[in-house]
């Protein structure tokens, strides 16, 4: 759902494994699977911890 939106409206995304790639997780402490990230410059300006979809499309909702 979100990478769809974000794919159409060239808002960049990327996926990211933290067990892959603990650095990521450290940087942005993550320490749930899924965690939704919204990041500018850096600063995460939203998350969404789990898979809530309502959560998920407020995020979306607020771009």
């Amino acid at each position: 759902m979100v990478s769809e939106y974000f794919k159409t409206n060239s808002i960049p995304f990327d996926a990211v494994n933290p067990f892959n790639n603990p650095e990521a997780a450290m940087k942005y402490k993550i320490r749930s699977v899924p965690t939704t990230l919204l990041i500018e410059n850096e600063e995460v300006l939203m998350r969404v911890i789990g898979y809530q979809p309502n959560e998920l499309k407020s995020m979306i909702d607020s771009l």
